[in-house]
């Protein structure tokens, strides 16, 4: 947006950059503030309030996408008590690294961030109790199954010993539904996973 009218739209990723608005927009009648659509809610809600403080006039559209904030709060509710949250997704993918901080920064969750099964090494689960997995929007389901198999494998004697800790949460939108719910041992097929290993 910003190559297409420079002169009439102003970056703010942080409260400071409010700070050094040109006085173009902080006089301006007519003032508007746009999300990048994969941002986090808790991301912008703290910046648009201390806006909506300066410029009680603005006019604030959410473009966060309603498939992103759902996948968000899905994992922001599992990753809750996780020792170790693992979202499976590409390096590059913003929607992938909002899911990483999320876990961390919301659930207090550790959380690392493999692109293949290969980046995950028995070091990362040794010692874990609880590991919640995910994936990014556009991570193929393939790739999240054979990280969810593996972690079954790994813990499957303590499995038994500890119990079955899962966490539910289902999050639906008009065709999609996300799911954080309990699979089969047998049969992984959930994109969010999180057990007692």
């Amino acid at each position: 947006m910003i190559g297409e009218a420079p002169d009439a739209i102003f970056l703010v990723e942080s409260a400071a950059d409010l700070d050094t608005l040109p006085p173009a927009f902080t006089t301006a009648e007519r003032l508007a503030v746009t999300t990048q659509t994969t941002l986090s809610q808790w991301d912008t809600q703290h910046l648009i309030q201390r806006i909506r403080e300066r410029f009680p006039h603005v006019e604030v559209q959410n473009e966060i996408c309603k498939a992103t904030q759902l996948r968000q709060e899905a994992v922001a509710a599992m990753a809750q008590g996780a020792d170790l949250t693992i979202v499976v997704g590409d390096p590059r993918s913003n929607n992938t690294n909002r899911l990483v901080q999320v876990a961390e920064e919301i659930a207090g969750s550790h959380a690392v961030r493999i692109e293949r099964l290969e980046d995950l090494t028995p070091d990362m689960l040794a010692g874990k109790q609880r590991v919640a997995i995910t994936s990014g929007a556009s991570t193929p389901s393939q790739i999240t199954r054979e990280v969810i198999r593996y972690v079954e494998r790994f813990g499957q004697g303590d499995l038994a010993r500890l119990g079955k800790e899962w966490i539910e949460h289902a999050a639906r939108t008009q065709d999609v539904t996300f799911g954080v719910r309990t699979p089969s041992l047998r049969d992984p097929s959930s994109e969010h996973w999180s057990a007692a290993i």
